[in-house]
């Protein structure tokens, strides 16, 4: 008896040891995230920020959580992450001067979270009844990209369904949408961890 009490400590120890590790580089990548905002390109005349390749890689970071220490300690990442990526908007907007509109902020940090509570919720649910195919890993992970995008573009941007909207959200979609795929092949790779 006592030996299983000394395996489950150990256990315990590692999930939250995994657990602190995976939400700081969570924390880490959504500090990344916010500050490639503010860095832009150009693709057939529109705009874009480096960030658009970054936002697959949180979704990936968020079922990893999933995966490895379970649903309970990824939501709180989620959580955590949530406040870190307002503190974060908040702070880089006034720095950049962006306006001190803190509706916009809330905004963006709400258009994350339920972007990646749904991402969370589709894939916890796979995890406990499928194999987890790779094609609807990958779709899930693009369906949480089309939502933060959407929600982004219309409430940060101020961007309205207008020709550049369409051309833009396309754009973007395509290239995270490759992204997620590689993410989803890569995620098959992790073995599921012991609070599954």
């Amino acid at each position: 008896m006592k030996k299983n009490t000394v395996n489950q400590k150990k256990i315990d120890e590692e999930v939250r040891n995994l657990s602190f590790g995976y939400t700081f580089l969570l924390i880490s990548t959504i500090i990344f995230y916010v500050s490639l905002n503010n860095f832009t390109f150009y693709c057939l005349d529109i705009k874009f920020s480096f960030n658009i390749f970054i936002l697959p890689i949180i979704f990936f970071l968020t079922n990893v959580i999933t995966k490895e220490v379970g649903y309970k300690l990824s939501m709180k990442s989620l959580i955590i992450s949530t406040i870190f990526m307002f503190i974060m908007s908040y702070f880089i907007g006034i720095a950049f001067n962006e306006g001190e509109s803190i509706v916009r902020y809330i905004g963006i940090s709400f258009a994350y979270f339920i972007a990646n509570f749904i991402n969370l919720i589709i894939y916890n649910f796979m995890l406990d009844n499928f194999k987890t195919p790779l094609v609807y890993v990958s779709l899930t992970m693009i369906f949480a990209c089309l939502i933060y995008n959407m929600f982004y573009m219309l409430f940060a941007l101020r961007m309205t369904f207008s020709d550049t909207f369409w051309n833009s959200y396309t754009i973007v979609m395509c290239v995270e949408a490759l992204i997620c795929i590689i993410c989803a092949i890569l995620l098959n790779f992790i073995k599921q961890g012991v609070e599954n």
